[in-house]
């Protein structure tokens, strides 16, 4: 799930607070989000 929010995060498919969702949902940790936004930079 992570390489998959990645992706579409890094794309602009997929929105911070669609990502913030992801973790509340449990698909993703915290750092693994902030990784994640990290690389869209």
């Amino acid at each position: 799930m992570y390489e998959t929010l990645k992706r579409l995060y890094c794309g602009g498919r997929l929105e911070a607070n669609q990502l913030e969702a992801a973790v509340a949902k449990g698909w993703l940790t915290e750092a693994q989000a902030d990784e994640i936004r990290q690389s869209a930079l």
